[in-house]
């Protein structure tokens, strides 16, 4: 279900989905998901526009997303805020901020459990449809589930990530569009205003093409550096490459599909090698791909139906 309303030049909006999953004998990993959203996309004067939402979102970790294997559920609470004031001659001031809090219900998962508080600031220059991006950003992620014994084999319980991006946005046609970034980010194991002695390069592109009117087409690739999820870590490193397509079979119901492949492994821990976490240390390849159909019941309704596979592999 979702909605939206306009108030004073704000639009308010809200949407979230509820559902059941049930097993037939392992009836103690039976749970209610569901997602919910709220915010407000704001506007101040003809200058300033923004964001100010709320999520929610319980929902089962794909083998793909976890760091061992079995059954567990992931319930994302966050708050985010994004800001952006035009200044003069296609020069716009980007501030973002926001909060998150990841709590897993499998013990190996939990590991990871954390609450992050980030800060970006910026600027943009646009022309026309195109634009270039320049974001500092630091972030404080505290591990709160981590004691002492993990902390001796090298796994720290607050960790900073401090990362320089430039983003740019090209539409060649009104029917292609493409983005990349580039970027630097590092990490230490308290705050600091200093940069981290050690600096990893990341990067993306992703091109979204309307092929016709029902047709579109998406592709991506990426480095990234993160706070983990498929391993026991510091920080995450991965490599991941996406395509999907989209088909509007009639006004109501749509058709998608997609695969993904990728890579990851930890950075930033060199003291678990040799420990007992140091199977979840190791490099992971993983792959899935999915389907979806979906069926517009009323603006306020829809319902969809949808498969996927996924396989990973870790490697010593």
């Amino acid at each position: 279900m979702s909605t939206k309303a306009y108030w004073y030049g704000q639009q308010f909006y809200f949407s979230g989905t509820y559902g059941v999953i049930r097993y037939l004998h392992q009836v103690q990993d039976d749970a209610n998901v569901y997602s919910l959203s709220a915010g407000d996309n704001w506007t101040l004067t003809s200058r300033c526009a923004g964001n100010l939402g709320v999520q929610l979102n319980r929902a089962p970790s794909l083998i793909t997303e976890q760091v061992g294997v079995g059954i567990n559920y992931s319930t994302v609470t966050s708050a985010s805020e994004s800001a952006k004031c035009a200044v003069s001659n296609g020069y716009s001031l980007v501030f973002n901020s926001g909060w998150t809090k990841l709590f897993n219900t499998n013990a190996l998962n939990a590991v990871n459990n954390s609450q992050t508080v980030m800060l970006s600031a910026g600027i943009e220059y646009a022309k026309g449809p195109d634009s270039l991006t320049a974001l500092a950003t630091t972030s404080d992620t505290n591990y709160g589930q981590r004691n002492a014994l993990i902390n001796a084999v090298g796994l720290a319980n607050v960790v900073d990530y401090h990362s320089f991006s430039l983003n740019y946005v090209r539409q060649i046609t009104p029917d292609l569009t493409v983005t990349g970034q580039v970027g630097l980010i590092g990490v230490s194991n308290a705050f600091s205003l200093g940069l981290p002695r050690t600096l990893l390069p990341t990067y993306s592109v992703s091109a979204a093409w309307t092929v016709t009117p029902k047709v579109a087409l998406t592709a991506s690739a990426s480095r990234t550096v993160a706070p983990p999820t498929t391993v026991i870590a510091n920080a995450e490193t991965s490599y991941q490459t996406r395509v999907g397509l989209t088909y509007n079979i009639s006004p109501k119901l749509t058709f998608g599909a997609g695969g993904s492949i990728g890579y990851s492994s930890a950075a930033f821990t060199p003291g678990l090698a040799g420990t007992i976490y140091a199977p979840y240390l190791t490099a992971t390849n993983f792959y899935g791909v999915n389907a979806t159909l979906s069926y517009s019941v009323t603006p306020f309704v829809s319902a969809a139906l949808a498969a996927t596979y996924t396989e990973r592999e870790r490697f010593a």
